[in-house]
């Protein structure tokens, strides 16, 4: 785990994953969030996951599915589900 700001992490893989980590950390408040802990575990609230789909579509300018996102709980997860809509 890393935290947030972090200019450069070998755990994330990409800009997509930074992005994510970067937007869930923001809005749920916390420093610190690996690509495979769980969000809601690491303190992301279902309020917060509403904000964080708008948030996701308007900056990756795709449309994902509600239930897809709901079962996409992890950073990596998310990025995979996002990549999948944008090809």
């Amino acid at each position: 785990m890393i935290a947030a700001d972090a200019a450069t992490d070998s755990e994330h893989r990409d800009d997509t994953e930074r992005r994510i980590v970067e937007t869930i950390c923001q809005l749920a408040k916390i420093s610190v969030l690996g690509s495979d802990q769980d969000i809601f575990e690491a303190g992301l609230s279902s309020i917060q996951a509403l904000q964080l789909l708008v948030e996701l579509e308007e900056v990756f300018a795709v449309t994902l599915p509600d239930e897809a996102f709901v079962q996409a709980r992890t950073v990596r997860a998310l990025e995979r589900l996002i990549r999948d809509r944008q090809a």
